[in-house]
């Protein structure tokens, strides 16, 4: 990324630069705006009451108050028009056959740039208001450093343009979307029930239920007044509400893909987003089962992207079947490199005790992990470090290789004591944690030297082609 004036100026044509839409220097302050506004009238809501009681209104006239209103919505309606007109003015970016390039700015000029070189991705997003108008942002995730976004434009040209990118960072000449075919759609109904069933939402309801009960003996068997009793299930409503609709909205409409590119990922109810997840970006895949999905036999499946940004897409399945979870899985890991996968990863989705592939805790580890010490285990195939883990919440963790940036052994005071040893594999930085605590310090000492050779001479992967090409062969055999 770049800052410099002179780079930009000198690196495009004048005849390359295009506008955005007219409405995106209004949609870019509007929701600062409003967060203003808000802030202004709650902090001074004494001062309209005052205002009220003292009959300010009365001496001074509807009439005339509708009039000051009027006159006030009618400068603030110039000033921003004005300034939006101003401001898109400025509004600017260019795609050549090195960069993407934006400016923006009326005092104080604002320009960045993105090298095609290091393009890693191209996403797309509609902000609730700019969906309704039919407009949308685009992201350019940038290796190493902050992402670029703009906007906004209107949905086909934004197609448009990202095929453009995507093209160019390629090397190649397109100006239509790459195809793609669906792999997986999450429904509705099975989303709010996964995330009803989630173990830190259940808990969230018996708070919210034992308040609201608390709330009932307090109008009708204490005589507490019933505003005041009110007032206390509004702090515990939006506690346990906020998060769980958040992630509802945020899932909503869940729909996986593949296409030459990568992975494609869209979701969101009012807020939606449409983004692509290059296999070659993931460096570690977790499957995870809460203790209420089994019965229906659900897993959730998450990821760590490198240099992924704060737009990053960490999901590939929020609440799906064991094959959607594996589909996942194979999508990124082609080869978990044993000779029997299905049995692998069943014993690394639901095994525990003595196993075929895994190196498990010793009974010796069972006074640090008294409920997990059974299940948690590392398995090293040919390909992959697959750590198995958690009694409540099963999950597996699976991290290929040649994305292993470093290893540690460590042990504390009381892993001494027990001869004990915890082995972490670095990875880079995301959700995902490849630890594998409380292991024989002699079977963590042995894992080390084997682990970073195979890391050693796994750093080259798979060529985009042939995981197109593996891809399209699953699909038409599904």
């Amino acid at each position: 990324m770049s800052e410099e004036p002179q780079l930009v100026d000198a690196g495009v044509p004048p005849q390359a630069w295009r506008a955005v839409n007219p409405l995106s220097p209004i949609l870019n302050v509007g929701a600062a705006l409003v967060v203003i506004l808000a802030a202004v009238l709650w902090h001074n809501v004494d001062t309209w009451r005052q205002a009220i009681e003292e009959g300010w209104i009365d001496r001074i006239g509807l009439h005339t108050l509708f009039l000051i209103i009027a006159a006030a919505i009618f400068a603030i309606a110039i000033i921003g028009g004005l300034y939006s007109w101003l401001a898109w003015r400025k509004m600017r970016f260019a795609v050549t056959n090195e960069a993407v390039w934006y400016r923006a700015g009326i005092l104080f000029r604002h320009q960045r740039h993105a090298r095609l070189e290091r393009i890693q991705s191209v996403d797309v997003a509609q902000p609730f208001i700019p969906r309704l108008l039919g407009l949308g942002k685009i992201t350019v995730g940038v290796a190493g450093s902050g992402d670029l976004s703009f906007g906004y434009l209107r949905l086909v040209e934004l197609q448009e343009l990202r095929a453009e990118i995507m093209a160019l960072a390629a090397g190649v000449e397109a100006k239509e979307e790459a195809p793609e075919q669906i792999l997986y759609r999450v429904s509705t109904p099975r989303l709010v029930q996964g995330m009803l069933t989630k173990i830190g939402t259940i808990i969230s309801l018996a708070i919210l239920v034992a308040i609201t009960a608390g709330a009932i003996v307090a109008i009708f068997v204490l005589h507490v007044q019933t505003l005041w009793a009110l007032v206390t299930l509004l702090p515990a409503a939006l506690a346990f509400g906020t998060p769980v609709f958040s992630e509802l909205s945020g899932m909503y409409g869940f729909t996986a893909a593949v296409s030459p590119d990568g992975i494609r990922v869209r979701r969101g109810l009012f807020n939606t987003r449409s983004q692509t997840v290059p296999p070659r970006r993931i460096h570690a895949v977790r499957i995870a089962q809460p203790f209420f999905w089994r019965p229906f036999g659900w897993y959730s499946v998450r990821i760590t992207q490198a240099a992924s940004g704060e737009q990053a897409e960490d999901v590939l399945l929020p609440v799906g079947t064991r094959e959607e979870a594996l589909l996942a899985l194979w999508l990124v890991i082609p080869d978990v490199g044993v000779d029997n996968p299905v049995e692998l990863l069943s014993d690394a989705l639901e095994g525990k005790g003595p196993s075929t592939w895994f190196t498990r805790n010793t009974p010796q580890s069972r006074w640090l992990d008294p409920l997990v010490w059974r299940r948690r285990g590392v398995a090293c195939t040919r390909t992959a470090l697959i750590v198995r883990n958690g009694r409540i919440t099963r999950s597996a963790t699976f991290v290929p290789y040649a994305r292993i940036q470093s290893l540690t052994i460590k042990s504390g005071p009381v892993q001494r004591q027990l001869s004990l040893a915890t082995l972490s594999a670095h990875l880079v930085p995301g959700i995902i944690f490849a630890n594998v605590k409380n292991l024989p310090d002699h079977v963590a000492a042995g894992l080390l030297p084997s682990i970073t050779a195979e890391s050693r001479v796994s750093r080259e992967s798979e060529p985009p082609e042939r995981w197109m090409m593996r891809a399209q062969e699953a699909i038409n055999n599904a």
